[in-house]
């Protein structure tokens, strides 16, 4: 597929793709909420700060009920189970297992013996859930059952509940982007293993205290040194998304808790750089060991170097992540643009477009951005890591196609150690064929495929012709080529 753009042989400048960030700060005794308005990638806006709040209640808390199922019983008869059984025997029923050649008459004969009353049935297999009498211990009538020729096996009934991995990160109650894209029940079946994602960006703070241990410090391509610490907090702020150290009792929860952010900083201290540089922060990433590479960044001109630079990581395996743009408009932003890059659209906490996230072609998936005054409502932002360099705070709210980039990022890391022997097009065609569908149904401008579903991706193992087809193009194949 050809690639649409301007000419080459120009250097075209990159932005990071954000909007507004708020901070929060932690002082010893206390919480202090404060905001900040930063500079955006349009207008370079003077920060001015701003109080917001005094407590950690001033953040309203996700309602989670849907995953964490609770269910009341009574007046149905009692439960002896102890040990593992405890708490988890639905009272008063249980179900019994009769043998294929028994009878309708021989079944409704056995209930009136034991005094139960037939309530369910898998008339398939022989199995009928009775209801045991109140005066009646459920284990004295499963003997009484399995006394009885005719029956196979009788058992207590057992809950069964929905669910959900719940971290026991200080702040994780505030991070409904996880909630919305089900990352608990993904984390049900697995919790990411140490696959490295790279994040090239304004270089990572490898010593906050939620990312310590799983940053590589990599190359810092601005000062041309080997320490890429974040000078900004963008990238800080993407690399918390990805891979926090999670359920650890403090802080946040990434979306992968195993992977290892390799940090790469190819933009500037006020978020800005250009293609040549991250071109050449893409290839480093390549050679040093990303599986995927997150570009929360992005320009609108096309440049042969950015996407040969891709096509390299792509050869080498990577997987690439890159936001779709924030000025609401239909232009193609590059490398989101790039043949096979997975390009992120930003949603809102009601599963709506962001006023500001681009749409268009170059549009793959949807992922939570955060939408709406962060002033007025910070919890309406995605909160994650705040650089040290900011010295207002170790957490921060912010919104933008940035931020949907790295949910995106970090669902790439959890399915490439969930599915090992699949191929880096397999793994990014995975990701658009486990979404939830929003907008038109089928793929759209808005939100490409949908909103990215970490349960979805976690559970589903297909295989089909455009991933297994090295001619065809899963992303980006419906634009015009001509």
């Amino acid at each position: 597929m050809s690639l649409k753009g301007n000419a080459t042989g120009m250097r075209f400048r990159v932005l990071a793709y954000f909007l507004i960030i708020n901070l929060i700060t932690l002082p010893a005794a206390s919480f202090a909420f404060t905001g900040i308005v930063a500079s955006t990638a349009d207008n370079n806006t003077v920060a001015t700060p701003a109080t917001i709040g005094s407590s950690p209640n001033d953040v309203p808390f996700v309602n989670q009920s849907a995953d964490n199922l609770t269910i009341t019983n009574s007046g149905m008869g009692e439960s002896t189970a102890t040990g593992p059984d405890a708490g988890n025997v639905v009272p008063g029923e249980i179900i019994v297992k009769f043998k294929k050649s028994t009878s309708e008459t021989e079944v409704s004969a056995a209930t009136k013996k034991t005094g139960t009353q037939a309530v369910d049935r898998i008339k398939s297999i022989k199995a009928v859930c009775v209801k045991v009498p109140a005066n009646r211990s459920i284990h004295e009538v499963i003997g009484e059952y399995e006394s009885m020729g005719n029956v196979e096996y009788a058992e207590p009934v057992h809950y069964v509940h929905a669910l959900a991995v719940t971290p026991n990160d200080t702040f994780f109650a505030n991070q409904w982007p996880l909630v919305r894209m089900k990352a608990p029940q993904a984390w049900d079946v697995t919790t990411g293993d140490p696959v490295t994602v790279a994040v090239v960006d304004t270089g990572v703070d490898y010593n906050h205290p939620d990312l310590v241990g799983k940053v590589i410090n990599g190359y810092d391509f601005i000062n041309n040194d080997n320490d890429a610490m974040d000078d900004y907090w963008h990238g800080t702020h993407v690399a918390g998304t990805i891979a926090t150290a999670s359920n650890n009792g403090a802080g946040i929860a990434g979306v992968s808790w195993g992977a290892r952010i390799l940090a790469v900083k190819a933009l500037g201290s006020d978020g800005s750089g250009d293609d040549f540089t991250v071109s050449d922060g893409i290839r480093y990433a390549a050679d040093h060991g990303a599986k995927i590479i997150n570009l929360s960044l992005g320009g609108y001109g096309y440049s042969v170097t950015m996407a040969q630079a891709v096509a390299y990581a792509q050869g080498k395996g990577c997987i690439i992540v890159a936001a779709a743009g924030n000025d609401d408009i239909d232009d193609p932003l590059y490398p989101a643009a790039c043949k096979n890059v997975i390009g992120v659209a930003a949603t809102d906490r009601n599963d709506v477009k962001a006023s500001y996230s681009n749409h268009g072609w170059a549009v793959d998936v949807a992922a939570p951005g955060g939408d709406g005054d962060l002033n007025v409502a910070p919890e309406d932002g995605v909160l994650s890591c705040l650089a040290s360099c900011k010295h207002d705070g170790d957490y921060a709210y912010a919104e933008g196609p940035s931020m949907a980039t790295s949910h995106v990022a970090g669902l790439a890391a959890l399915i490439a150690g969930k599915y090992p022997g699949k191929t880096t097009d397999e793994l990014t065609r995975l990701i658009m064929e486990s979404v939830d569908d929003l907008g038109a149904a089928g793929r759209d401008d808005t939100y490409g495929y949908g909103r990215i579903n970490a349960q979805k991706a976690v559970t589903t193992d297909v295989t089909s012709l455009e991933e297994t087809d090295t001619a065809m193009s899963y992303s980006g194949a419906w634009a015009s080529t001509a």
